[in-house]
């Protein structure tokens, strides 16, 4: 469903989607701004009562004085099992809170021009409340700094999949971040962008490497995902220590694009 209009909104019986289970909604914004407020999004949400999946991408800044939404957010009258949601805004945290016990899967993914930090911070929190659950944790374009994650991987105590891309070439904060983990992992999925003036070579991943090693023996790693870009930030030679540690140590590789 695309850019609801508001007036469609109010016409719709309250019964319109009540057996709706999945759904996939994206809001264009007209220019810079978001054509349709937080409220009025919520407002649909409140309609689904059936709903368990839930994509919602909100491209485009928000009018900061037209965005308000009502405090305490309306609670939702779903418990969703799978979220995704791309670009922030006032209230997105909402399907998270009314998921508690439900909420199984969950993939943020961050304006790569970085979010308000308040709206950032809220869904830091929102994603520790229910991280105990998680089975599958996605992270598009972390935060600034990637170590606010670590509160959240901290009480994934029953995570299977994670799935990261950070903006460095760097390993030592991928190293926290897995240290942080309760529990092993099956699949691991890393996605490095590289600075502008930067450049990943072979050497670079060696590193990532080594920090691999201290834990992928005792975090029973079966499947590795790994990729970085843009490719001209990458030599071609960059990504041969990632499989040939996969090799040895009997887990699947898949690169994927950068």
């Amino acid at each position: 469903l695309h850019s609801l209009a508001s007036a469609k909104l109010e016409c719709l019986p309250t019964h319109a989607f009540a057996h709706l289970t999945h759904l996939t909604l994206v809001e264009h914004p007209t220019g810079i701004l978001s054509t349709r407020t937080p409220s009025q999004i919520l407002a649909f949400l409140g309609l689904l009562p059936r709903l368990t999946h839930l994509s919602l991408t909100f491209d485009g800044l928000c009018d900061i004085e037209a965005s308000t939404v009502t405090s305490p957010v309306p609670a939702l009258p779903f418990s969703l099992v799978r979220y995704d949601v791309k670009g922030a805004f006032p209230g997105w945290t909402a399907p998270i809170y009314c998921s508690r016990d439900s909420l199984h899967e969950l993939i943020v993914r961050f304006n790569p021009m970085g979010e308000r930090e308040d709206l950032r911070r809220e869904i830091l929190h929102a994603a520790a409340c229910v991280a105990p659950r998680l089975r599958l944790l996605h992270i598009r374009s972390c935060p600034t700094d990637p170590l606010e994650l670590v509160p959240v991987l901290s009480r994934c105590g029953r995570l299977h999949h994670l799935s990261l891309e950070l903006s460095t070439h760097r390993g030592t904060q991928l190293d926290a971040l897995l240290a942080a983990l309760p529990v092993p992992l099956r699949g691991l999925g890393v996605s490095i962008w590289v600075h502008p003036g930067a450049f990943l070579d072979a050497a670079c991943c060696q590193y990532i490497v080594a920090r691999l090693e201290q834990t992928v023996s005792s975090r029973r790693i079966r499947e590795l995902h790994f990729g970085a870009g843009p490719d001209e930030r990458v030599a071609v030679e960059a990504l041969e220590p990632i499989e040939k540690f996969c090799r040895a140590y009997r887990v699947v590789y898949k690169h994927v694009e950068g």
